[in-house]
């Protein structure tokens, strides 16, 4: 059984960067302009949204993107500044190689998968 996992983002770079995708101005077909990185980046690795409250760490409190399950909460010491970093560094080679980054997560859930007694039970 094959399991695929796809991470996809486009991003235009003609004209120069000038908006954001929640920005008014934005153009209407959806495109993107690179300035709008950080903020795909942010919700696609769950990362920290707000720099103000991060640099508190490991005495802030932790926002509402934690209670949602969103972020691991650097800021409040649920996990350290370590670990968060080694996320932002592992976040910023999947947005620039993504290839990489789906053939790990999928040779990670072909592994979970193999060593799941429930599935090895069943015939898929």
């Amino acid at each position: 059984m094959a399991i695929h996992v796809a991470l996809a983002v486009a991003v235009q770079v003609h004209p120069p960067p000038a908006f954001t995708a929640n920005e008014p101005d934005a153009p209407p077909d959806g495109t993107f302009w690179p300035a709008g990185l950080i903020e795909i980046a942010e919700d696609a690795f769950d990362l920290c949204r707000y720099y103000n409250v991060l640099v508190e760490a490991p005495g802030a409190r932790a926002c509402a993107y934690k209670e949602m399950g969103k972020c691991p909460a650097p800021c409040d010491g649920s996990i350290s500044m370590e670990q968060y970093r080694g996320m932002v560094e592992w976040s910023a080679q999947g947005m620039v190689d993504p290839a990489t980054l789906v053939r790990d997560h999928t040779r990670r859930m072909q592994q979970a998968f193999g060593h799941c007694e429930i599935f090895a039970r069943c015939s898929l």
